[in-house]
């Protein structure tokens, strides 16, 4: 029945709890205060849950009551400021929960901060703002070590009473909204969280999009801290949009207490703007106590000259920001709710599903487009099952199948070149896809998934990674970002990303690199704690080869590289910064006038390769390292023809780094051309002979139809990246903000989880290891090369 005021007063429910008045409504049940007929004197207090015609709405209500009985039963019963659980009962189907009463008033109606005020209303001032922080800031700290989230911290939830010694002693109420984060209640496969949980006013940005955190509460007890102080009401802070300027108007304090008041109610809720812990909070209060020996009070603006100033204040002005609050408020719904998707608005760069950049699956695109991922799904199985390589037809099948269960889902950015260089995006996309399958396989029954957004940065070309890096910095369903391929369209990503996001509220994004591995990545773009790679970094590749190098005896060695690119660039910067410039070979040894003789860019055909070789074969140069740019192998490919045809050549020793362990470069028909680099050494991040490699190598040939010949380093470490964000996403954090704090917090991945050995992500996002060493040999069948491990390390 729907219950009125009165209908309940009089009733003894469970034979023993006499309901003698309605203290309060609330949006799903009745408050009422009741003697116990057991106990003379001894009040109580109901809740009963209203039963409503909607059943969805109802069933919520009474998971709601449901769950702050559990919640309130974890409570310590001798804790004085939380209400205690008395009883919970069902009786002629209607729901009873039955608490301990407070005897005391709310701080609402204590403060007159209804909107009504009375003239003559004091407000506390320094000393008891002080007490009151402590006092919630304790209650705060006990419930969050317990993982819970009050997510309703509001004047009318503090009830103040006072001790025999007249002091003020505060009690937190009502948690039919507490949200317990060990244990997310699921039906169906979805999270029973069907309304934002909260008061308006009172709750951040974070928690109105149902990502609310432990600093979500310390926000909303800094807003009512303000309005302690001030006077100043819900509405009016709504009015003034938060004003800092205009709450710190009304009130002189102390200005280090300001500035805690201020870090409290940071709108940013990322750490160094808002307080992360209730101990943060209370660390900061100690020092001010500290320094602050003589307590004063506090200046109030009585509400006298706060009515005269906001009638004084300009009618325009106030009409402005009154139509500016609107405005943000209707572009903020506009951008959480109604925005078009950055994959449906801008297909040319982006896919879910609705597109097809290779070419294949493009009868399936048109469901996706509609939003019919049940039908897409079916016609994505289907496509894919005669298509087993295709690791965008898997990927688009994985989200189909997530987005037609209607999952939790986590988006994912998977930025590769697909237009420019596509036989790289698959070495790439082969590896997210083996790992997308096995998360969403590994968590179909929690209802939790991910989604892969394909994005195509073009390796850079025409600036096109920019405008991919602006498009994800605005969507706010990305949670988190993985590419580039080449160092240079990995650098244009960063320096997008690690600006101000728009909209201004949303976190920085996890930038996570499985292929980039230049040193100014994470040096001259200072963003160590939003960039993570799971490839070595060239620095630690460099120190490794020169210690390799060095152990071969070397006398003079030829350094090559391109000049034209930052990749390059870093890896011989790095590499020299280790290696002894006494043995470093330059031009006037050489007897060459041009300085852009090392410069592999000047490499552009078979005449300048043999003119390049055989000045160093004149001068009896034997060892050459070569560092060319991923994007482009020609001059690798005129140099390696120059050393068959020139005599004398073949004493010439190669060395590199990962751009030229290309496997699928090597093994095809016109891989003859190469037989100049037999013998060529590689340190390299990854190799399929590594014996901490089978594992993986077999797991992944149990889902694609070929074992060993589409596994690529690429392949690897890109599965790699994808599983570092599997295991953020598993430990629970699904947004940007939890992901990236997850990341920069010493990162391990374990070796079962890993292509390899597993690794542990260093200070600067950097992977920590050794690099493994190969050499170039000739294949078994016909013009066909192979990279074999070297017997220095983990290979056999």
């Amino acid at each position: 029945m729907n219950a009125t005021t009165n209908s309940y007063v009089g009733r003894i429910v469970k034979s023993r709890y006499k309901i003698k008045k309605s203290l309060s409504k609330g949006g799903f049940g009745r408050t009422y205060l009741a003697s116990d007929l057991e106990i003379a004197g001894q009040n109580s207090l109901i809740k009963v849950l209203i039963c409503n015609n909607n059943p969805t709405i109802f069933q919520d209500a009474k998971r709601k009551f449901q769950q702050e009985r559990d919640i309130l039963e974890m409570f310590d019963q001798k804790h004085l400021n939380i209400p205690k659980l008395i009883d919970f009962c069902e009786e002629e189907g209607e729901f009873f929960l039955i608490q301990q009463y407070i005897d005391g008033k709310d701080l609402k109606k204590k403060f007159c901060l209804n909107g009504l005020k009375k003239e003559g209303t004091s407000y506390l001032n320094e000393t008891e703002l002080v007490d009151f922080l402590n006092q919630l800031l304790s209650i705060l700290t006990e419930i969050h070590d317990m993982e819970l989230l009050h997510r309703d911290i509001k004047p009318s939830n503090i009830i103040s009473c006072q001790s025999s010694t007249g002091s003020n002693i505060y009690h937190l109420i009502d948690f039919g909204c507490a949200k317990d984060l060990k244990k997310l209640i699921y039906s169906q496969g979805n999270i029973v969280e069907s309304l934002v949980a909260g008061t308006p006013g009172y709750m951040p940005m974070e928690q109105n999009i149902q990502q609310a955190t432990f600093s979500s509460d310390i926000y909303a007890l800094g807003i009512v801290a303000i309005q302690l102080v001030t006077g100043i009401t819900n509405v009016e802070f709504i009015q003034f949009n938060f004003d800092r300027k205009f709450w710190q108007s009304h009130v002189s304090l102390d200005s280090k207490l300001v500035k805690v008041l201020e870090k409290m109610t940071h709108p940013d809720c990322r750490p160094g703007n808002r307080y992360q812990s209730t101990r943060q909070v209370l660390k900061d209060l100690e020092l001010y106590q500290k320094n602050h020996h003589s307590a004063t009070k506090s200046t109030i603006i009585l509400p006298t000259s706060h009515k005269k100033f906001r009638d004084n204040f300009p009618r325009y002005i106030r009409t402005a920001i009154g139509l500016l609050s609107f405005g943000f408020l209707f572009w903020l719904t506009w951008e959480m709710c109604f925005k078009p998707r950055i994959w449906e608005s801008s297909s040319d760069m982006f896919s879910i599903g609705g597109k097809s950049f290779l070419g294949t699956g493009e009868e399936c695109t048109d469901e996706v487009r509609d939003k019919d991922y049940s039908g897409s799904l079916e016609c994505y199985e289907r496509v894919s099952s005669l298509n087993l390589n295709n690791p965008e037809l898997a990927i688009y099948k994985n989200n189909s199948e997530a987005l037609s269960n209607n999952n939790k889902s986590v988006f994912i950015v998977a930025s590769v070149p697909i237009s420019t260089n596509p036989n790289v995006a698959q070495e790439m996309l082969r590896g997210v896809a083996h790992s997308q399958q096995k998360f969403n396989d590994d968590h179909h029954q929690e209802g939790l998934s991910i989604v892969i957004v394909i994005a195509d940065d073009a390796n850079n070309k025409d600036n096109q990674s920019k405008r991919v890096a602006r498009l994800v910095q605005g969507e706010n369903q990305i949670s988190g970002f993985l590419g580039s391929n080449s160092t240079e369209s990995t650098k244009n990503i960063i320096k997008v990303l690690q600006k101000g996001n728009i909209p201004w509220f949303m976190s920085r994004i996890a930038i996570l690199s499985s292929t980039s591995s230049g040193i100014h990545l994470n040096e001259k773009l200072d963003i160590n704690e939003q960039f993570f790679r799971t490839v070595l970094s060239d620095e630690k590749i460099a120190i490794h080869l020169a210690a390799y190098l060095e152990k071969e005896n070397i006398d003079k060695l030829a350094i090559f590289y391109d000049a034209t690119k930052d990749h390059p660039i870093g890896a011989k910067t790095a590499f020299v910064k280790h290696w002894p410039s006494s043995k470093l070979l330059t031009t006037d040894e050489l007897d060459v006038q041009e300085s852009s003789f090392f410069q592999l860019n000047q490499i552009k055909n078979l005449d300048q390769a043999k003119k390049t070789i055989m000045a160093l074969v004149e001068s009896e140069v034997e060892d050459i390292l070569l560092l060319p740019a991923v994007t482009d192998l020609t001059s690798i490919q005129a140099l390696a023809k120059a050393v068959e045809v020139t005599p004398g050549a073949d004493k010439l020793n190669f060395y590199g780094i990962t751009p030229l362990y290309n496997p699928q470069s090597l093994q095809n028909p016109v891989a003859g051309e190469l037989k100049g680099l037999l013998g060529m050494t590689l340190a390299i991040d990854w190799h399929r002979g590594m014996p901490s490699a089978s594992a993986f190598i077999e797991d992944f040939g149990l889902v694609w139809s070929s074992r060993n010949s589409l596994i690529s380093w690429r392949t690897a470490t890109s599965y790699d990246a994808m599983q570092v964000f599997g295991e953020a996403i598993s430990a629970g954090n699904y947004d940007r903000s939890s992901i990236l704090q997850y990341l920069g917090s010493d990162f391990h991945l374990d070796p079962e989880k890993s292509s390899s050995s597993g690794f542990t992500l260093d200070t600067k996002g950097d992977r920590k290891g050794v690099p493994i060493f190969v050499t170039l040999v000739e294949g078994k069948k016909g013009p066909e090369f192979k990279f074999k491990c070297e017997k220095l390390n983990e290979c056999d």
